[in-house]
């Protein structure tokens, strides 16, 4: 029940262009579907994985901080446009 509301709440506030698995061919949202983005894709959710851990190792928020900064600087690199 409660996963039916919350699907029905992410299509109400999902954008249009978003909803489409093959979006229009100029759009930028179609790099999300593209072979190479979902590698990057999986390489980040790794990355995040192998640190989460990490951090769960060592919960000390002298490390979590700087972990989680670093780790989202190399998520935003790794997903960037280039």
């Amino acid at each position: 029940m409660m996963l039916s509301i919350i699907k029905w709440v992410y299509k109400q506030l999902m954008p249009n262009w978003a909803k489409s698995r093959h979006p229009d061919a100029s759009h930028f949202y179609q790099r999300r579907f593209t072979a190479s983005y979902q590698r990057k894709k999986e390489k980040v959710k790794s990355i995040w994985m192998v640190m989460g851990c990490i951090m769960l190792m060592c919960p000390l928020i002298q490390f979590v901080v700087p972990i989680l900064l670093f780790t989202s600087f190399v998520a935003f690199c790794i997903l960037d446009e280039t």
